[in-house]
């Protein structure tokens, strides 16, 4: 998961020591983890050089789709959160109406209530 987030921090800042600077941690740690990602993966991400780098167009697909997955991550947690926290979740209630009048009151509170 960390290679993945400094994966995408030298994509938006096309450098590794600025990656490295907004992340708080080392050029060479952040270098390294990549390096080891595009070994485990088989594919270079980054065209390096001494002006900077640059994404390749595999890498630049794969930014586009660890971004996309970082977001679904993020919902999944936000989520889980809200649900343990009691903000998010279904609520049931049951009313039991006898009289015409309480009818249309309960119909007008489910209404606001959708």
């Amino acid at each position: 998961m960390v290679a993945l987030v400094q994966t995408l921090a030298v994509a938006e800042y096309l450098s590794f020591h600025r990656a490295a600077l907004a992340l708080g941690t080392s050029q060479s740690s952040v270098s390294a983890r990549i390096k080891a990602l595009e070994a485990d993966l088989g594919v270079i991400l980054f065209d390096r050089n001494t002006r900077g780098v640059r994404l390749t167009e595999a890498g630049r697909r794969f930014v586009d789709q660890v971004h996309d997955a970082m977001g679904i991550l993020d919902r999944a947690i936000k989520t889980a959160g809200m649900q343990a926290h009691g903000e998010e979740g279904e609520l049931r209630i049951g009313v039991h109406a006898r009289h015409r009048g309480r009818d249309r009151r309960v119909r007008a509170l489910v209404r606001r209530c959708l």
